[in-house]
């Protein structure tokens, strides 16, 4: 049900943990209303499904880039009226992610005065600071608090109110509604800011946080989505009575290992946002890969002349001109030994590749093999 609410809606790809943090989308499909609920041509038919696939692999790949994000940070204007009351509207209720984005949130660079938020996700489900690992303690040890050597007896750095030196540091709450934090499961690592100097400090969660970088990358994609559809006309037009309805596009997300524990994945799914259909999550290195399978982009047919089928990527070509050379020794050396044996020959087993992905970024690397 979840997923059929959101069939006519975009899926929006964010690659949160890539150094400039790609975005794309997956148009929804114009097809889908004949057998999408279940009614007319029936699911079950091969001779339909294999007919579907075919289509689809004429069509070619549907995924469209929107450009890089940048470093994932959130930047925030500093000492503006209107800036503050979205924020704060939006940590106290949940919502506004629209106000905030308009009159708070700074995507291009500025020369005004910002606080910046640096890569929430990092941060994400952090019981205490000294469960970061050790790029992110590196990378952000102007804001994190002094290593808490005593965090076994229950001294643990909680908001530090008289804290005016900087304008983003790093804290920790309690989510049971307890004043201190206890050390136990209920713990969160998050931020306070000073997003007005005249006012007291703001405590934000790394995944209220995180939620308004995605909802800006769907905010991108409802708009390139219409360009793409519609051309600029009236584009702004749609949608009056409903600012966030780009809210409930469906993400997808990139994980790499070292990311995917527990606690992070709950967070992200908090983050996601949206009424509808929750994020559907990858393991970063396996998408890489399907990414390098994938054919490249092409210029359009004219309308006259005949589809050819998509060109096949350089990995896809490694690989296949791979298998047949290793299919046909297995082959030549099976015909060998049954002559030397007189008997019929045996058909071998084809040969599986096996690839080896290595992805590195800022923060992390990881090291995949994937049998294909």
């Amino acid at each position: 049900k979840n997923v059929r609410a959101v069939a006519k809606m975009p899926l929006v790809a964010v690659d949160l943990y890539g150094d400039s943090c790609g975005v794309a989308y997956f148009p929804p499909s114009k097809d889908e209303g004949a057998g999408g609920n279940g009614k007319g041509a029936k699911m079950d038919d091969e001779m339909v499904a294999m007919m579907r696939a075919m289509a689809k692999v004429k069509k070619g790949v549907l995924a469209r880039s929107v450009g890089d994000y940048g470093e994932t940070n959130v930047t925030l204007k500093k000492d503006d009226a209107t800036s503050y009351k979205a924020v704060k509207r939006y940590l106290n209720k949940g919502e506004g992610h629209g106000a905030v984005l308009e009159d708070a949130l700074v995507v291009s660079e500025t020369k005004g005065d910002n606080i910046v938020i640096p890569r929430p996700h990092l941060f994400m489900g952090v019981r205490r600071t000294s469960d970061l690992n050790d790029a992110t303690k590196s990378k952000f040890a102007s804001i994190l608090p002094d290593e808490d050597e005593n965090a076994e007896n229950g001294n643990f750095s909680a908001i530090n109110e008289t804290n005016t030196t900087s304008p983003v540091s790093i804290t920790t709450i309690a989510m049971d509604g307890s004043s201190q934090p206890k050390g136990d499961d209920y713990d969160r690592v998050a931020f306070q800011m000073k997003l007005n100097s005249k006012k007291k400090l703001m405590t934000i969660l790394p995944e209220e946080a995180l939620a308004l970088v995605i909802a800006q990358c769907k905010k991108k994609v409802k708009e390139e989505h219409a360009i793409a559809e519609n051309g600029f006309e009236e584009i702004k037009e749609e949608d009056d009575d409903d600012e966030e309805a780009y809210m409930d596009y469906p993400p997808a997300f990139a994980i790499p290992g070292w990311a995917a524990t527990d606690s992070t994945i709950e967070a992200l799914i908090d983050a996601a946002g949206g009424s509808g259909c929750g994020p559907t999550l990858h393991q970063r290195s396996v998408a890489a890969c399907v990414g390098a399978l994938l054919p490249p982009p092409t210029e359009g047919n004219a309308s006259n002349a005949k589809p050819a089928p998509p060109p096949a990527s350089d990995l896809t070509k490694l690989l296949t001109e791979t298998m047949q050379i290793k299919d046909a020794e297995a082959a030549k050396e099976a015909a060998k030994e049954a002559g030397l044996n007189r008997t019929d020959p045996v058909e071998p087993d084809p040969f599986v590749p096996l690839v080896v992905l290595a992805g590195a970024t800022e923060e992390g690397v990881e090291l995949t093999a994937v049998q294909i």
